[in-house]
């Protein structure tokens, strides 16, 4: 059987049912938790006993709990908007006859690590794994209720076994892949059989099945076998101080075949810009590129998710500002290597990336040749007034304000660092790309730019998408932005 989280209409809050895994499911579901005024998110045992809700209300979450299917659900605690932040409470995983388990939580340091946890009285405990220098972000627990696996990222999804039959399981297929990532994904209850996914950045990866008995490892799938190998390149991480000393991680990529002397650059931003990161692994974008012959810069700039709250902080209100600093630095740091000709280079970028690059052509001419946008924020005033429709908590509207705008009372006119109000500034060739159907960063924030650039006489680009989204669904979506950019790029900063 399964449970199923149920809303009979748009109009209540879902209660829980109970479905058979056979043809009898439609007649013999039964509902077996009725619904809670604002509880959205319920939580079952390992015997299927529903012991956990979170009820959401303005500025805060409740805990429901109950140790014994047969009692009432008791409210544990409340949950402000930063403790909720602070704490992952993952009991997903409650085990029958217990209230002891485990969740995630931030140290004195601010990183994110693993503490005992008592699900009754919703107090945390000692640590039980911390990761030195990343945050923890999930584990797996064996039947014994036992910590059996710690996730994390540094400049990769690693996973840490704390299982010694796991852990060497880990090492033979580490030695048996070398060069690679290599992760155990869905496995047989007995852990006899199990998928094993391996890639690494210059290599979009393989599936396998592994057999542990026998050892006998069986390829599966290859996830782009039209590639060759030899035509892919294998990005690197560097570190790069921006001019304020901010240390900043990043990923470069040199195309294959060329010496690494004077290329022309493409800096690829990731979007987000907050809870966002690039991570050293396989992507076709940095791929093409490179390909063509372009070095691909993916900075990791202040803000980004995985370093600490501390230099995530550093981004707030920097939108434009010193998060542009640090893409301009990390070329500056390329240029005086001398990997990088400084008269060669562009920004690319979708969402907040493509943001960034509308941005960056704009407020530095001088140093970009040109760039090109997907699904780039043109207006933030109109963008942050959007978005903040979606959020009921008055504190949550006026915390997104601020990381926009910065400051305590966020008042930094954000019309000083969008693209649509600064258009007649724009000198460079822009490519401004967008789809129709896009719910994240409205169809209306391409049509803004595009009629201001129009009107200011500027040389933009535009390109719509009819049906596409804030994302690529398809590969023929994808294909009609590598297109476009593809003849962009080479018309303005062509490789050779």
């Amino acid at each position: 059987h399964l449970l199923l989280a149920l809303q009979e209409t748009i109009y209540e809050y879902p209660s829980v049912w109970n479905f058979p895994l056979d043809e009898t499911a439609r007649k013999a579901g039964k509902e077996i938790q009725k619904p809670i005024d604002g509880a959205w998110d319920w939580y079952a045992d390992d015997k299927g006993n529903v012991r956990m809700a979170f009820v959401y209300t303005p500025g805060a979450v409740k805990v429901l709990y109950r140790a014994k299917p047969e009692e009432k659900l008791r409210e544990t605690g409340k949950m402000t908007s930063k403790d909720w932040q602070q704490k992952s409470w993952d009991v997903m995983r409650i085990f029958a006859d217990s209230d002891k388990g485990y969740v995630i939580e931030r140290n004195l340091e601010n990183r994110a690590v693993v503490v005992s946890a008592d699900y009754a009285t919703r107090t945390t405990g000692d640590t039980v794994f911390a990761q030195p220098g990343s945050d923890v972000t999930d584990f797996d627990l064996d039947d014994n209720n036992k910590l059996k696996a710690v996730y994390y990222t540094d400049d990769a999804d690693r996973i840490t076994w704390i299982d010694p039959k796991m852990k060497s399981i880990q090492n033979s297929l580490n030695k048996a892949l070398p060069g690679s990532e290599v992760t155990l994904g869905s496995r047989a209850r007995d852990n006899s059989r199990m998928l094993v996914w391996q890639s690494h950045p210059g290599d979009s990866g393989a599936l396998y099945i592994f057999d542990v008995a026998s050892r006998r490892l069986e390829q599966l799938a290859i996830m782009r076998p039209d590639l060759d190998p030899a035509k892919l390149a294998r990005p690197k991480a560097i570190d790069y101080a921006a001019r304020d000393k901010v240390q900043i991680r990043a990923y470069l990529t040199l195309p294959t075949g060329r010496e690494a002397k004077g290329l022309p650059l493409i800096i690829l931003p990731h979007g987000g810009p907050y809870w966002v990161r690039d991570k050293l692994e396989y992507n076709d974008e940095v791929q093409l590129l490179a390909n063509r012959g372009y070095a691909v810069l993916q900075p990791n700039y202040r803000g980004s998710e995985g370093y600490g709250e501390g230099f995530a902080g550093l981004g707030e209100g920097q939108i434009g500002r010193a998060m542009q600093d640090d893409l301009d630095d990390g070329m500056d740091h390329l240029v005086k290597q001398g990997i990088v000709d400084a008269t060669r280079v562009c920004l690319v970028g979708s969402s907040y990336g493509g943001y960034a690059a509308a941005w960056g052509a704009i407020r530095n001419p001088e140093r970009y040749r040109c760039a090109a946008s997907f699904a780039g924020v043109m207006n933030w005033q109109r963008q942050v007034s959007y978005a903040n429709r979606f959020e009921s908590d008055p504190k949550e509207r006026r915390k997104w304000s601020r990381q926009v705008r910065g400051g305590s009372d966020g008042t930094f006119n954000v019309d000083l660092v969008s693209p649509a109000r600064q258009v007649s500034r724009l000198t460079r060739p822009l490519l401004l790309v967008h789809g129709t159907k896009d719910s994240r960063v409205p169809f209306s924030q391409f049509k803004e730019m595009r009629d201001a650039a129009a009107k200011a006489g500027v040389p933009v680009e535009p390109v719509v998408l009819e049906g596409v989204g804030h994302s690529f669904e398809s590969s023929e979506e994808t294909e009609k932005w590598f297109t476009a950019l593809d003849a962009f790029l080479a018309k303005h900063n062509p490789a050779n």
